[in-house]
């Protein structure tokens, strides 16, 4: 995720780049958790139509060998969320949320920053 950004700053230390990494990587990780965002907006919509009862059920199975494997399936509601302009949308500002993380990560190091390239979205 930072291949571009290597190529415009060559002659950085490959441990500032571990670093770098790091921490963009933790960066990302709250974009994606962070309240109202990405993960929760899906977990929303596949458990739009589960009582408190059967979202315990269902929070046991997922934690079971079972689940695990089921989890790696994708199921049809799954499918039609992502192909919902709200995904895009949600995608999109995800997409933004890591761009101004790693500009303010670049930023702390003193790095250029490769322009945002936005590959599949349509």
């Amino acid at each position: 995720m930072l291949d571009a950004d290597k190529k415009l700053n060559p002659d950085v230390a490959g441990n500032t780049w571990v670093q770098v990494g790091k921490e963009y990587e933790t960066a990302i990780e709250h974009v994606f958790s962070q309240p109202g965002g990405f993960t929760t907006q899906i977990a929303k919509e596949i458990a739009a139509d589960l009582n408190d009862d059967e979202l315990r059920l269902v929070t046991a199975f997922l934690r079971s060998e079972a689940g695990k494997k089921y989890t790696n399936s994708s199921s049809e509601r799954v499918r039609k969320f992502f192909a919902s302009n709200q995904f895009r949308a949600l995608y999109s500002f995800s997409i933004l949320d890591m761009y101004s993380a790693k500009a303010t990560l670049m930023s702390k190091y003193n790095l250029k920053l490769a322009p945002l390239e936005l590959q599949g979205v349509k």
